[in-house]
């Protein structure tokens, strides 16, 4: 599940008990510091893919 925190540039991807805050509008989508470890390499880029396809600057 992904969720948009409102007022913020961040998203929160939730996935078997692990979250995982991401902000989008830095250069490139950017895995913030939190509580959870960083997800595996492989579950990172499927993540990144995904957001990029939602959260992309639309030109």
């Amino acid at each position: 599940m992904v969720r948009k925190i409102p007022w913020k540039s961040q998203v929160a991807v939730l996935m078997d008990g692990e979250e995982w805050q991401y902000e989008v509008d830095a250069p490139g989508i950017v895995l913030l510091p939190g509580k959870s470890q960083p997800p595996p390499p492989a579950l990172e880029e499927k993540i990144l893919q995904m957001l990029k396809l939602y959260f992309a600057p639309v030109q």
